[in-house]
């Protein structure tokens, strides 16, 4: 499998999250990147592994709200 390498404004434009969130997730270690002098890149296929495991997340704290479990949801 050939690796796909985004640079911010691409995976902004992939994942539609402002550079701000991307900040924020790279400073609070949500989402791995690499770098290479100044540059920052993100592995596309890791990109879509953390966008499916917060699908997911999210229908499976959807699925308890609905059994009568409060969960509070934190993206």
């Amino acid at each position: 499998m050939e690796k796909k390498w985004l640079n911010k404004n691409e995976l902004k434009e992939y994942v539609g999250f402002s550079i701000g969130k991307i900040d924020n997730m790279m400073r609070n270690n949500e989402i791995s990147y690499s770098k290479v002098g100044k540059s920052v890149r993100f592995d596309k296929n890791e990109v879509d592994n953390l966008l499916k495991s917060k699908v997911l997340w999210v229908l499976n704290c959807l699925i308890l709200n609905l059994m009568g479990k409060k969960i509070h949801l934190k993206l």
